[in-house]
This record gives structure tokens, C-alpha cells and sequence, in this order.
């Protein structure tokens, strides 16, 4: 009687484990393994807010999925600055790339280099410190794949990522 209640137990445990492997849907998972991209700092400080007198280079990366592809995938970018931000007085792009950035096969990421450049008094003087957008956006423009995060709408999130400078007055 105890080796047919043991067998019983171990009959309809098999059958649970089964059932629960033949109920997951293949179709559930496939849209994890779909290609997609993302924009994000490499560190805390590239982050932000830049503060007025740092001075370094800040990294961002543009990320592919884990997935393989078969073919090399080339992604357009563009720098886009608010109109308190002048390229050459508070920040200069270091990629030479002219907004492409190439992923050979088995590469997931590639980064953007931008220097940050300290406010001076003069830089101050040149620049439009009166106009309030203060940022820097680097934005995905195009690519073979989706853009963005899996299962977020890809107009909303990490197709671009938002870069504040801080400002300090002087007078």
C-alpha cells in the first residue's frame, strides 16, 4: 500500500510539471529574444547634472540586446542641444563617426564620447545662459531594429537619454 501511495505522489507530481511546461506559451517568451536598442550613461557622472566646473569626459552608451544578429547593424544618432548649450564653449562630441555608429558581429555595445567643458567668465559672456534649456539629448534616429526597451513604447523610453549642465551665475 506504501509503494502505490508513493508511486501516486510521484505519477501526479511528473503530471503537474508536465502540464505547467506544456501550458507556457512559446509565443510569451519570443518577444523577449526580439532585437532592441537603448541609449544610457556608463557611470553616475556622465549622468548628471553636469556641474558648471567639471571638466571630463563622459561616456554613453548606445546598447544592443543580447540577441545575435547575422549582419553587422549600423545605428544613426543625433546630438541635439538646448539652447543654453553651445558645442565648443560647454561640451564637445569626440566621436568622428558623423552620427553612425557601427556594431560588428558579436559587439552589444558602443560608446559616444563627450566632453564636458567648465564654465569660464567668458564662456558665460559668449554663451545664452538667458534661455532655460539647459540640456543635451542624445537620441536614436534609425537602425534595422526597434528602438527602445522590450515591452515599453519605444517613442517614450531610453530611445533618447537627457543630459542637464548646471549653471552658475557670474556677475
Amino acid at each position: 500500500m506504501k509503494i502505490k501511495t508513493v508511486n501516486l505522489v510521484a505519477i501526479g507530481g511528473l503530471l503537474s510539471v508536465f502540464l505547467l511546461l506544456v501550458s507556457c506559451s512559446k509565443d510569451r517568451i519570443s518577444p523577449l529574444n526580439k532585437p532592441y536598442l537603448r541609449v544610457t550613461a556608463l557611470d553616475l557622472a556622465s549622468a548628471g547634472p553636469i556641474q558648471p566646473e567639471q571638466s571630463f569626459v563622459g561616456v554613453y552608451m548606445i546598447q544592443m540586446s543580447s540577441k545575435s544578429v547575422t549582419k553587422e547593424l549600423q545605428v544613426e544618432y543625433e546630438i541635439i542641444s538646448g539652447k543654453a548649450l553651445v558645442e565648443g564653449i560647454d561640451y564637445e562630441v569626440l566621436n568622428q563617426d558623423g552620427g553612425k555608429i557601427t556594431f560588428p558581429l558579436g559587439v552589444y555595445e558602443m560608446p559616444i564620447r563627450i566632453r564636458w567643458i567648465p564654465q569660464t567668465e567668458e564662456s558665460a559672456l559668449e554663451n545664452n545662459y538667458s534661455a532655460e534649456d539647459y540640456t543635451l539629448t542624445i537620441r536614436l534616429v534609425k537602425n534595422n531594429l526597434d528602438l527602445g526597451v522590450e515591452g515599453f513604447d519605444p517613442k517614450k523610453f531610453r530611445d533618447e537619454l537627457k543630459i542637464h549642465k548646471e549653471r552658475k551665475d557670474i556677475k
